[in-house]
């Protein structure tokens, strides 16, 4: 299982469809974090989207996300994120899995594999990325 982190902003059909064909084969489950109050009707078998409503003053996501998020087994994290997103990150940091990639941002970094790219990158950009240097790493 591969389990992504988005933002909400980037969260389209178009996404999704590059996502799925990127991704063909695996289990796929993508968690978002909207800010503010009103949550759109996309929590599926496929996506998992909370707000502000499900996270603390601390940004630390609540009871029934963290139990969802850690009922699901997923052997990689790829935070796809190109801002800081605390919800997100807080359960990446949570998470079981044997390796976490992200994004190389300021502040502190909690993955084991991250990238560092120049220029205006896209969470699809990042995708390609990651998921090429693990081919790479996994035929070695």
């Amino acid at each position: 299982m591969l389990t992504l982190f988005v933002s909400y902003s980037d969260l389209n059909r178009n996404f999704l469809s590059s996502v799925l064909e990127l991704t063909a084969g695996k289990n796929v489950h993508i968690w978002c974090f909207k800010e503010g109050k009103d949550l759109p009707n996309l929590d599926n078998d496929l996506v998992t989207v909370f707000n502000s409503k499900s996270i603390s003053f601390l940004q630390k996501p609540n009871k029934i996300i963290l139990n969802k998020y850690l009922t699901i087994k997923a052997d990689l994290v790829l935070d796809l994120t190109i801002q800081e997103n605390l919800p997100l990150k807080y359960l990446a940091g949570i998470s079981q899995v044997a390796c976490r990639c992200g994004l190389k941002k300021d502040g502190f970094d909690i993955y084991d594999f991250t990238m560092d790219m120049k220029g205006k990158v896209t969470p699809i950009d990042l995708l390609t990325q990651i998921l090429h240097y693990l081919k790479i790493i996994k035929s070695k």
